[in-house]
């Protein structure tokens, strides 16, 4: 049985984080601004991707957000490693984002990898 720790952080921000067996599955940090809402990361632990653990953790995340803080809107940054196209943007567009297309991409080489960065939002 999964258990779910949502908190605020010093910083300002909210962190949910998803437990299993003792041991961190994955978390999700974001922060609220009037009525929308921004996530800045998500993670999961390797082993415990592409079992539905960042869809469940999303949709928690949304559901508690939208009734403790009244959020109408969330938006975030979608980083797709371009050796690895559509996995980061397919995950959102599945979990209800849409990819905003008033904001172009921007490409990031951070001498490792490259990057297309897409802004998507979903109206809760």
């Amino acid at each position: 049985m999964s258990t779910y720790v949502f908190r605020q952080l010093a910083s300002g921000n909210n962190k949910l984080s998803k437990i299993l067996d003792f041991q961190e599955v994955g978390s999700i940090i974001g922060r609220t601004k009037n009525t929308d809402h921004f996530i800045y990361n998500i993670k999961v632990r390797e082993d415990f991707r592409r079992q539905k653990n960042g869809s469940e953790m999303l949709n928690v995340y949304e559901k508690l957000i939208k009734y403790n803080y009244n959020i109408n809107q969330v938006h975030l940054a979608a980083w797709e490693n371009i050796s690895d196209p559509n996995s980061v943007n397919q995950f959102y567009i599945s979990n209800g984002y849409v990819k905003n297309n008033n904001i172009l991409p921007i490409q990031l080489d951070d001498k490792v990898n490259f990057f297309e960065i897409n802004q998507f939002y979903k109206i809760l």
